[in-house]
């Protein structure tokens, strides 16, 4: 008898596109569409609540517990505080030090719809 080996590249796949997706705070459209859109390709009952948040429903079976998973559609690190001489201030959302985001690359969503892209450097 062969075993069921599950086949992780459409999952990892999945996976890639859906951490891609830009989801600022605020700005978490595209995320929400793309887990609507995955539910409705799927045909897995979903629900949207007031808040944006996206809920798949699975029916378990009767006799076992059910198992839920949640996770956050927004993009949680810093907020930009405030912008002058070409150099951008940043306050933390969350628990996390900004210090911890040194090095990294990120992309600023302005209200206007501009993205800027760059890379945190300590000032």
């Amino acid at each position: 008898m062969t075993p069921n080996i599950l086949d992780v590249k459409p999952i990892v796949a999945y996976l890639e596109t859906l951490v891609n997706l830009p989801s600022p705070t605020g700005y978490t459209a595209q995320v929400e569409q793309f887990l609507i859109s995955n539910a409705q390709q799927k045909q897995i009952p979903y629900e949207q609540t007031r808040k944006g948040a996206v809920i798949y429903r699975f029916a378990a079976p009767s006799s076992r517990p059910g198992v839920m998973f949640a996770a956050h559609v927004d993009t949680l690190g810093a907020i930009v505080k405030d912008v002058s001489n070409d150099a951008v201030t940043l306050s933390p959302i969350g628990k996390s030090p900004v210090v911890y985001l040194i090095g990294d690359y990120c992309q600023i969503h302005a209200f206007d719809g501009t993205v800027y892209e760059g890379t945190i450097l300590p000032n």
